[in-house]
């Protein structure tokens, strides 16, 4: 039996979102923002998404782009959507795409 076409898997969805958590996981710099206040997890989440202003990305490409842990990521995450910093900003499939306001 087919799995129907909302269930299916995306493989060019997959490489594009894979190549992109790649791509910001390399960071070689610290940004001035946590070299001056500080590496806290809602810091680091936020400079995160003001370094890719451009582009939404799901939970799991940010907790795997910062290395962070799901627990201390999902804790962080929902104060920053508690206080309207971040959004989702689209949905495919069943995925939900973030991003910074």
């Amino acid at each position: 039996m087919h799995d129907p076409p909302w269930k299916r898997s995306f493989p060019c969805i997959e490489a594009e979102e894979a190549n992109r958590t790649e791509l910001y996981a390399k960071k070689e710099h610290e940004s001035i923002l946590t070299k001056t206040l500080g590496g806290s997890p809602k810091l680091r989440i936020i400079d995160f998404f003001l370094n890719n202003p451009l582009f939404d990305f799901t939970k799991k490409q940010v907790v795997e782009a910062l290395g962070m842990s799901k627990q201390t990521f999902y804790k962080c995450f929902s104060d920053l959507e508690k206080y309207g910093m971040v959004k989702v900003s689209r949905k495919i499939v069943e995925r939900s795409y973030t991003r910074y306001i």
